[in-house]
């Protein structure tokens, strides 16, 4: 995925008990360009997202595109006991392959280079 061009806006809203900041990017693909939203916090000094949506100064807690959204619900730094995963409330439940095939809608792009790597047995480095 090529570096995002993040624009850091003022805007703020709390998720969990951190303050965060609005910073938008436009995604650019062979075929598309997709308005790119992440809520970041400073205080998290990790400069790293979802989906290497990355380079911003704090971690984004929030991410949305127009076919996707990633939110953090709890953020637990140092924890003392095993962390118990719950399975989301809302949201619409896909099988692995829809997964895949919203995915690659989403970022076309990105699938296109990772298809020609692998059909030309080109090195992948991640």
């Amino acid at each position: 995925m090529p570096k995002m061009e993040w624009i850091l806006t003022q805007k703020q809203k709390k998720i969990g008990n951190y303050v965060c900041y609005l910073a938008t990017a436009v995604h650019k693909t062979y075929l598309s360009s997709t308005k790119v939203e992440a809520w970041f916090t400073p205080d998290i000094s990790v400069s790293t997202g979802p989906m290497s949506f990355i380079g911003l100064p704090g971690l984004v807690l929030e991410l949305k595109t127009n076919k996707l959204q990633f939110v953090a619900t709890n953020i637990v730094l140092s924890p003392k006991e095993k962390i118990q995963i719950k399975r989301p409330a809302k949201g619409i439940k896909v099988t692995s392959d829809k997964f895949e095939e919203i995915l690659k809608e989403s970022f076309p792009d990105f699938y296109k280079r990772l298809e020609f790597k692998i059909k030309n047995k080109v090195r992948l480095l991640l």
